[in-house]
């Protein structure tokens, strides 16, 4: 006599779903992480150091404001080519999405689709909504709640540390 299954056709499918985006996301996480090799390491642990005089948090806030104003001035747009994959820990590949994301100023991004493969069902569920956070991030206005001011975080300089070059 065979065992019987406790859980539901919807359970399965809702589990199925949760660990497909689940996959999806750690995808991505795992592609994002930097490798340091030892010597970038050992630049970034010199020792701390006094903060210099004259050093206050408002001046601290504004070259950070300066800065990221500038760096939004200078980018202008750009065109890179993402691809989005539910992967099982077997390996096997249940939907795909490959497109280009664009960016344009003022802070917009479209996704533009050039393929697809797979369940159109997990595409649906697991990765549009990750592409769609991806693209309402860059939604700065919608978003300044979480930017680096004085308005969002109380800072406390504990001193200086040379790291790298900077």
């Amino acid at each position: 006599m065979r065992g019987r299954n406790t859980t539901t056709p919807n359970t399965k499918i809702e589990l199925f779903f949760v660990d497909a985006a689940f996959l999806a996301m750690t995808t991505f996480v795992v592609g994002a992480n930097a490798q340091l090799n030892e010597r970038e390491q050992l630049e970034l642990t010199s020792p701390l150091e006094p903060l210099r005089s004259g050093i206050t948090v408002i001046q601290i806030f504004d070259e950070l404001l300066a800065h990221n104003a500038l760096r939004s001035a200078m980018l202008l747009d750009y065109t890179a080519l993402r691809t989005y994959q539910v992967v099982d820990g077997r390996g096997n590949l249940h939907a795909e999405e490959v497109g280009r994301i664009e960016y344009g100023v003022p802070g917009q991004k479209t996704f533009v689709v050039t393929s697809k493969r797979g369940s159109g069902l997990i595409r649906h569920w697991a990765l549009n909504p990750l592409i769609a956070g991806e693209i309402e991030a860059a939604g700065v206005k919608e978003h300044d709640d979480g930017a680096i001011s004085p308005a969002n975080y109380t800072l406390w300089p504990l001193g200086e540390q040379q790291v790298g070059p900077y």
